[in-house]
């Protein structure tokens, strides 16, 4: 392994040390990106739970793991470019803060895949944009399949001991969030988890016993409920 000074540091030939690549190399690199890229795109708007999907943003994705695959290719084409680079991106300030963590983990990714295809690890980052596109859709599938949501219920004299029961048989598990009562009734609200085809009969259910005036039950879709 070559071992460098910092006499060599100091040499105008050092900095211009160059990788440089061609530019079928380049094209390759950037149409690769482009395609992986697109791919995580699909996957985002596939596996998307939130309330408001963002085609900006999406499209974004595919835009960072563009620019962030070119400052690699420039960074590993000449020293003095890489640590201007370094230099440029540490004053760079965001205003607006990415506060889902489904949304940061997607960035997270296409970033990845700029970085990796910039240094020409192709075989890597092929199969790891697979694999995490498999594993993010299995638990997107996973989270259809087992919704969490919020149950209130409002009644004037309910039996506990039934509702617990219609609980335990329609929900994969639920929890007793809050029970408050007035003069106009009492209140129950329930975080549970449950089955998109067992919703109805929950409702139902709950509804037809003796005393219940309403039932709601709210979905906590933006939550990424792994």
């Amino acid at each position: 392994m070559t071992r460098f000074t910092f006499a060599d540091l100091m040499n105008t030939d050092f900095f211009s040390m160059n990788q440089t690549l061609g530019a079928e190399e380049i094209v390759l690199c950037l149409f690769l990106t482009l395609f992986m890229g697109l791919f995580i795109y699909f996957v985002y708007k596939k596996t998307y739970s939130g309330v408001m999907y963002s085609p900006g943003f999406n499209a974004m994705l595919v835009i960072i793991s563009l620019i962030v695959a070119v400052i690699m290719i420039g960074i590993s084409a000449n020293l003095a470019i890489s640590l201007g680079m370094i230099g440029a991106l540490s004053i760079v300030r965001f205003r607006n803060a990415i506060k889902d963590t489904t949304d940061l983990t997607f960035l997270f990714w296409s970033i990845s895949i700029g970085i990796v295809n910039g240094v020409q690890l192709y075989s890597l980052s092929i199969i790891a944009t697979i694999f995490i596109g498999i594993v993010v859709y299995l638990f997107s599938k996973k989270r259809e399949l087992e919704q969490s949501y919020v149950l209130v219920v409002k009644y004037a004299d309910m039996d506990n001991a039934e509702f617990g029961e219609i609980l335990s048989k329609n929900c994969i598990r639920h929890k007793l969030r809050n029970t408050q009562a007035d003069e106009h009734g009492s209140e129950k609200i329930v975080e549970l988890a449950i089955r998109q085809k067992h919703q109805d009969v929950l409702v139902a259910r709950i509804r037809g016993l003796r005393g219940v005036k309403s039932v709601s039950l709210f979905s906590n879709s933006g939550q990424l409920g792994i």
